[in-house]
């Protein structure tokens, strides 16, 4: 009976430590493919801390400011630079990647809600010194769109 009871907890314990292994293993290679696609496709913009956050931002042109947030499991390039060079002729354009999406990171101890994240973008706008944009484009059917809309647009 012991020996059954030894074999078990040696099974239990070896487990557990392939489980760590395999797990600390896995992170390794997830955070070199992510800095492996960071030098294949480097960030276009700059950065900013707020709340926690560090938010990657595109920021363009001059006149009323145009804030562009992008949905869910989206980044600031789904807006195409083609409508960003148009707007940005006579508009302030400002693509926001949102707080843990495209570059941006979220605060490390927990990924924000929707509605925190809206909070966030909303003082990422007055960070930046705009009162309130003249448009908040998010896309229309997103999750994101009313609580961003909301918070952020004038």
């Amino acid at each position: 009976m012991q020996s059954a009871t030894r074999w078990t907890l040696g099974s239990l314990v070896g487990g557990a430590a392939l489980t760590v292994a395999g797990g600390l293993g896995l992170s390794f290679y997830s955070d070199r493919l992510a800095r492996d696609a960071e030098r294949q496709v480097p960030p276009d913009g700059r950065y900013i801390r707020v709340d926690g956050a560090r938010l990657h931002y595109v920021d363009k042109g001059t006149g009323p400011a145009i804030v562009m947030v992008h949905g869910l499991a989206g980044q600031l390039r789904n807006f195409g630079y083609g409508m960003l060079d148009i707007l940005a002729k006579d508009h302030r354009v400002i693509l926001v990647d949102r707080p843990g999406s495209g570059y941006s990171t979220a605060d490390e101890d927990r990924e924000p809600n929707i509605v925190e994240q809206a909070a966030i973008v909303a003082r990422f706008i007055e960070a930046l010194g705009i009162d309130r944009p003249r448009r908040m484009a998010c896309p229309r059917r997103s999750a994101a769109s009313p609580p961003f809309r909301r918070r952020c647009a004038g």
